[in-house]
């Protein structure tokens, strides 16, 4: 009598262990997520520092080779950045829903640069160009949170 009911009942163990192996795919895949974005945070904090030295010096001596050095170092993080986040974006919810509110990002630090680099050329120095540069920093932190 036992092996009949025994025989009659849907055998679960293997879809059991099944669904235990993807829980820990996508731990181990969680994990590893969250580890690359950690990477990536800091390296965005080690760009932003740069930036910011660049800044300072180009607020100091506001010569074109400090402005293009600070324009490259932004557009660096503005490439580096957008990538990150639109594959974060992608990887999360399986689509770019968030690409439009980084693409008005980019436009807004572009308009802030256009306005820094005429600011230096007309000779502004010291704290208009430090305002200018801590606005596109604040813009910057933006695209990456």
């Amino acid at each position: 009598m036992d092996m009949i009911k025994a025989a009659g009942k849907p055998h679960t163990e293997p879809r059991t262990i099944h669904i235990k192996a993807r829980r820990s795919g996508t731990a181990f895949q969680d994990m590893l997520q969250k580890d690359q974005e950690k990477h990536s945070r800091d390296r965005f904090d080690a760009m932003l520092l740069k930036m910011e030295d660049q800044a300072g010096r180009l607020a100091r001596s506001g010569t074109a080779r400090d402005l293009q050095d600070y324009k490259n170092l932004v557009a660096d993080f503005l490439k580096t950045a957008v990538a990150f986040t639109l594959k974060r974006e992608e990887s999360r919810s399986g689509h770019r829903s968030g690409a439009e509110k980084v693409h008005q990002l980019v436009r807004k630090t572009d308009k802030e640069l256009a306005a820094l680099t005429e600011e230096v050329l007309t000779d502004q120095k010291g704290l208009s160009v430090m305002r200018r540069t801590g606005v596109i920093k604040g813009l910057l932190v933006n695209v990456y949170t």
